[in-house]
């Protein structure tokens, strides 16, 4: 060590139990599950127990006393699962092809995804979609272009008690472009599903429909569900396109950044 530098290093073997636990709250999740767990039986039992993620989860702010309803049985389980602060669409924007969305209808020359083509205005992900995090975006054909992703709020980690009675707000966007040089047409269908996933309890629609030369520029579609009936367990996420002039090729919507979200809202008396 350099000259006139000094080092404190915490010794961890003199904690007690519960301060060992707090410490280790504060490392991230992988390297607690990846390393710590396997330096002994003591770390293994912490790293395993509840105490550790729930002072993980209300550091993090995945869960908030009062706000988000009664406490989850495993803050573990619920630490990773993380339902009500991260977006619920799988693969939003094409990075994984299209994993986790079912085709109903791949018309023309089917879905494609782009990440930059300069040729072509309003294809490539604007500066909005890039703050967020979006490098990709889907393009469709002269075929009506038709997928959806059927959101398990159970199974991703919500409970029937948040959704039942705290019902926080549904946040659902998805950012859109239509082509300068070609006309076409572009649907968002959202809708909130019941247990048997057949009664609708809430849904939203939205068409955008644009003439040649009107597009090359994004836009951002945005709804937010309030008040909605309790049995809310199922969300559908569908969205298509097509052209309006039957060209060969991808000159239909473009489309990507499909959100699904909860925004809680604090509670007055």
């Amino acid at each position: 060590m350099a000259e006139g530098l000094s080092c404190d290093i915490l010794d961890l073997t003199n904690l007690t139990p519960e301060s060992l636990t707090g410490v280790l709250s504060y490392l991230p999740a992988d390297f607690l599950i990846n390393t710590c767990r396997l330096v002994c039986h003591q770390w293994k039992d912490i790293v395993d127990g509840n105490t550790l993620w729930r002072l993980k989860c209300l550091r993090e702010r995945f869960y908030v006393p009062r706000l988000m309803g009664p406490p989850p049985a495993d803050f573990k389980d619920y630490y990773f699962k993380n339902p009500y602060n991260r977006n619920l669409v799988k693969n939003p924007s094409g990075k994984d092809g299209k994993l986790h969305w079912t085709i109903e209808e791949n018309g023309g020359n089917q879905f494609k995804v782009e990440t930059s083509n300069p040729c072509a205005p309003g294809s490539y992900p604007c500066d909005g979609m890039k703050e967020e995090g979006y490098e990709t975006c889907w393009a469709t054909s002269y075929g009506w272009c038709v997928k959806h992703q059927l959101i398990d709020l159970l199974k991703e980690g919500c409970t029937g008690a948040v959704l039942d009675q705290i019902k926080p707000d549904i946040y659902i966007s998805e950012w859109t472009a239509a082509r300068r040089d070609c006309g076409s047409t572009y649907k968002l269908h959202v809708q909130l599903l019941g247990e048997d996933k057949q009664e609708v309890l809430d849904q939203f629609s939205k068409q955008r429909h644009v003439e040649q030369w009107e597009g090359g520029h994004w836009e951002k579609i945005e709804h937010k569900f309030q008040n909605y009936p309790p049995g809310v367990r199922y969300i559908w996420y569908q969205h298509s396109g097509k052209d309006l002039q039957f060209w060969a090729g991808h000159y239909g919507p473009k489309l990507g950044g499909s959100t699904v979200r909860f925004q809680f809202r604090e509670q007055t008396k």
